[in-house]
């Protein structure tokens, strides 16, 4: 980014990296990463775990601004066709 000399890249790990660490009140592992995009902009998924509680993070970077979405479940009762509607319903509309 312009303003920090940071790439896209960077930046998105820059404030990634505290995405796991925490499901609610309790300290959680990072199970997986994976860099992703949303159409040309740079994005990171993470998973991670808190004992029975799961969470799926997907951030993404523009110029401006990041964009998040979390998705949380316990174990034994994911529902991988709703986690994946609701991952992939992230659209922007152009400017006005």
């Amino acid at each position: 980014m312009k303003q920090t000399g940071r790439s896209q890249a960077e930046y998105l790990a820059y404030l990634s990296q505290h995405d796991e660490q925490r499901i609610g009140d309790a300290p959680a592992q990072q199970v997986s990463q994976r860099d992703i995009r949303f159409g040309t902009h740079p994005g990171r998924e993470v998973v991670a775990r808190a004992g029975q509680r799961w969470k799926v993070v997907r951030s993404f970077m523009n110029d401006r601004c990041r964009w998040m979405l979390e998705y949380q479940y316990n174990d034994g009762q994911e529902n991988t066709a709703d986690r994946d509607r609701f991952l992939n319903s992230l659209r922007l509309l152009p400017s006005p």
